[in-house]
Formats: C-alpha cells, sequence, structure tokens
C-alpha cells in the first residue's frame, strides 16, 4: 500500500496507533506531504493530519497562529469540516503503512497544484520543521507533481 500514496492523498486511517493528545485510539485523517527519497531504506511518508476541533483556529483561540489549511465537509471526502495544521506532521514508514493498511483509505487526492504549492509555502516557512524534511517535501510538491 504505501507505494500507493502520493503527495496530495487524502488518508483515513482506522485505529491509528500512535494518538498524540489522549490516548483513545480512533480514526485519523492525513494528507500526504511527500515522502523520503525512494534510494533511502525505510522510505518514510510525511503526513500531516486534520482535526475538526476548528475552534481552536479562529481568532482569540489557542492555535490561531497556527499555520492552517480549512477544508469544508465534501471538499476532497472530508466528511466534516475540518483544518489541515501544517505545524506538525507524523513520519510513518513504509512498513508501518503496509502492517496497517486494512485500517487505511485513500479517500482523494489533492490535485490542484495551486493548492498543493500553497501547501510547499506555509511548510516552508515554518520553523517547526526541519530542513530535510522541507527539502523531500519540496521535491515531491513542486518538482514530481509537475
Amino acid at each position: 500500500m504505501g507505494k500507493r500514496i502520493r503527495v496530495g492523498a487524502i488518508i483515513r486511517w482506522n485505529n491509528f496507533p500512535r494518538p498524540r493528545y489522549s490516548t483513545e485510539v480512533k480514526p485519523r485523517w492525513f494528507v500526504c506531504l511527500g515522502n523520503t527519497s525512494t534510494f533511502l531504506d525505510p522510505l518514510i511518508f510525511y503526513l500531516s493530519t486534520t482535526t475538526t476541533q476548528t475552534q481552536q483556529y479562529a481568532p482569540g483561540g489557542s492555535l490561531w497562529n497556527a499555520q492552517v489549511i480549512h477544508f469544508k465537509c465534501g471538499e476532497y471526502g472530508f466528511d466534516r469540516d475540518c483544518v489541515l495544521n501544517l505545524d506538525e506532521y507524523y513520519s510513518e514508514s513504509e512498513e508501518s503503512i503496509d502492517t496497517h493498511a486494512q485500517d487505511i483509505e485513500i479517500v482523494s487526492v489533492i490535485q490542484d497544484k495551486a493548492l498543493l504549492k500553497r501547501i510547499y509555502n506555509i511548510i516552508y516557512q515554518s520553523r517547526k520543521i526541519p530542513t530535510v524534511v522541507k527539502r523531500d517535501i519540496y521535491i515531491q510538491v513542486l518538482i514530481k507533481s509537475e
């Protein structure tokens, strides 16, 4: 399954095994930002998660200054209004993705080049994402998606 996940893929991962902010194992929605070079082993995918807790990102909310993209219910297959927080990402190995393949569904793919470039530009400005990760995402978004 891992090799099938491309930049811009909207992924629903049921029973996501690594929750960050609670102990509840639940479905998580992700956007694939890119991956490491296929010449590196293991292949690592960069996934940014979405949240339906959109009030946190509104002016005055606890995360109002986070770098985000808003998606409406129905847009790109999302089943609720949500926010893609580009200040955070998960690194998932191809092996991990393949191990959990039965829980992972590719719902849609963002093919809008302008939106992919906007996502990359936000990532590029982030002080929370390492340069090597930005480079990998740059190669995926701006070079391979052309």
